[in-house]
């Protein structure tokens, strides 16, 4: 058993390093919505999320209204400069910041 990111384990069964497993080793995964299960290209299962990120924006309805960020987009806005915060980086795919940025435009 491994624990990684979707992607590390991709990458991992591709290179021969991660197998296939038979789901009916494992009954409880019958409580597992199929598209939940990552699957190889023949099909069988290569593993399970352990868990999930979600993201969202958190609006403090005393400064500002949930009008105000109808897109990720409006974190830009410079009239928040200096009144939005993000979760500590260990806890968040700071990766995901940087390709925010890039898809506006940013270097």
């Amino acid at each position: 058993m491994a624990v990684a990111t979707y992607f590390n384990a991709a990458n991992l069964h591709r290179d021969g390093l991660l197998e296939t497993f038979d789901p009916a080793e494992f009954p409880d995964l019958k409580n597992v919505p199929e598209s939940y299960k990552m699957k190889a290209a023949d099909g069988r299962v290569i593993g399970i999320p352990a868990y999930f990120q979600y993201y969202g924006i958190a609006v403090n309805t005393d400064l500002a209204k949930v009008s105000d960020f109808q897109s990720w987009n409006d974190l830009a806005n410079p009239k928040w400069k200096g009144k939005l915060s993000v979760t500590r980086p260990i806890y968040a795919s700071t990766y995901d910041l940087v390709i925010f940025a890039k898809i506006n435009g940013g270097d």
